[in-house]
């Protein structure tokens, strides 16, 4: 039998999700996640929980000690591991961990939501709301939008 684990970053304990042709982000109650901050939080959600399968998402809020570990856990454990994150950041620039994540990956699909401007398929994240010079800032349709290339402009 499968036992999934979801976890997240920081102390949402419910995954987010934007249907493709939905208005807004929604938290999926169908998918409980343990919201996690360290290397050594996600090592005993593990020993705990003695999951088949792990989810990642908002992969890219976690620390660079998380691409090490989770091929760590790959190639000891036998774990099939899963992660969602944004590649880029509101400046189209690498975004945390997720480059070496994206390196060690077996499988990498990149997938695009819906242009919040125009409704083409959107890559980016537009910074509309918030300081625009921090790199992390916690929020959602109030502070970003998805955005295609044509749309999106780099914060100030």
């Amino acid at each position: 039998m499968l036992h999934l684990s979801w976890i997240c970053f920081g102390a949402n304990a419910k995954i987010v999700a934007k249907r493709k042709k939905a208005e807004r982000f929604e938290p999926d109650d169908s998918m409980p996640a343990h919201p996690i901050q360290s290397e050594v939080e996600l090592r005993e959600l593990i020993i705990r929980e003695e999951p088949n399968v792990l989810g990642i998402d908002e992969a890219q809020f976690f620390g660079l000690w998380l691409g090490p570990i989770l091929l760590e856990l790959r190639n000891t454990s036998g774990l099939e591991i899963y992660i969602a994150g944004l590649d880029l950041d509101a400046w189209a620039k690498p975004f945390g961990p997720m480059p070496e994540i994206l390196a060690y990956s077996d499988d990498a699909q990149k997938f695009t939501a819906n242009c919040f401007k125009c409704g083409q398929d959107a890559r980016f994240t537009q910074k509309i709301g918030g300081s625009s010079s921090e790199q992390i800032q916690v929020g959602a349709e109030n502070i970003y939008e998805a955005r295609c290339e044509n749309c999106w402009t780099s914060p100030a």
